[in-house]
């Protein structure tokens, strides 16, 4: 896992090293890489830093937020573990991070724990990343459709369908177009 990660992290690092060393390159360098490759992201603001005024220097190395190794760590074990569905592993991985509030991590958690048919611990933490998680929305709609932990509820089913429709997930639109009547067989109120 670990050469994996280091694999697609130098892929990473070279196609940002061809970039401007902006500080805007910089912010989108972190954005989406800060927690599954710290060492490369840091380099690439030390270099930035070096190349920056003394007084640019601080702002440029100052880490994207206030996360300890051990976070960061769980963080990308958490993320690598679940893509590979290692839930066991994902799931002690995801906890410290979900939380301390990440929402990735949390919304990892509440699909490990459906998984693994928690379903009261994936309420818990679907329910917590909903309001700016499509994904986890469509889950609590699912579990609603099938009574997952929940009384069956189709007009739940509905709001939570609805909610990630309106956060842009694909499914979920499917869902309410069923619904709506658009394919009859499909209904959710026919299950």
């Amino acid at each position: 896992m670990r050469r994996e990660r280091d694999r697609r992290c130098a892929i990473v690092s070279e196609r940002f090293n061809g970039r401007a060393l902006t500080s805007e390159t910089l912010a989108s360098y972190r954005a989406g890489y800060a927690f599954s490759c710290p060492k490369e992201v840091d380099r690439f603001g030390q270099r930035l830093a070096d190349q920056q005024s003394p007084a640019m220097e601080k702002a440029a190395t100052e880490p994207p937020t206030v996360v300890s190794s051990r976070l960061s760590k769980a963080l990308n074990d958490c993320y690598l573990l679940t893509r590979i569905r290692n839930f066991s592993d994902a799931l002690q991985a995801c906890r410290g991070p979900a939380e301390d509030g990440d929402q990735r991590a949390q919304v990892n958690m509440a699909l490990i724990s459906h998984s693994l048919e928690d379903y009261s611990q994936a309420q818990k933490w679907a329910r917590e990343s909903a309001p700016d998680s499509p994904e986890a929305a469509f889950l609590l709609g699912r579990m609603y459709l099938g009574g997952q932990g929940v009384e069956r509820d189709n007009e739940s089913a509905q709001r939570w369908f609805a909610q990630a429709a309106q956060q842009g997930h694909p499914e979920a639109k499917a869902m309410l177009q069923r619904a709506e009547g658009r394919d009859p067989e499909m209904s959710i109120t026919n299950r």
